[in-house]
């Protein structure tokens, strides 16, 4: 995978979600800009990844895809229930 191709999605404007597939099976969805490091020149093999689960060095030679999705936005919160003051109870009708 070209730098370069990274560089572009983490750049849109408006910005859109992406995915990285790897190799091997592995996926990142980059959420938002800020959650990616790129190399400075010369070094360009690796870009930094802060994840949910971490900190990831992935190595641009390892992915196989980068797919930008509109549908990986985050899942929205559940409705409320209740005025707002107390959580509802619980043998309220539904």
């Amino acid at each position: 995978m070209q730098l370069d191709r990274v560089r572009e999605a983490l750049h849109q404007r408006p910005f859109r979600p992406f995915l990285l597939k790897m190799v091997d099976g592995t996926s990142y969805t980059i959420r938002h800009p800020d959650f990616v490091a790129l190399p400075p020149p010369p070094k360009k093999r690796e870009i930094v990844f802060f994840g949910e689960a971490g900190v990831h060095l992935i190595d641009l030679g390892l992915i196989q895809e980068l797919v930008l999705a509109e549908e990986l936005q985050a899942t929205p919160p559940p409705a409320a229930q209740g005025n707002g003051d107390q959580p509802p109870s619980q043998d309220q009708p539904t």
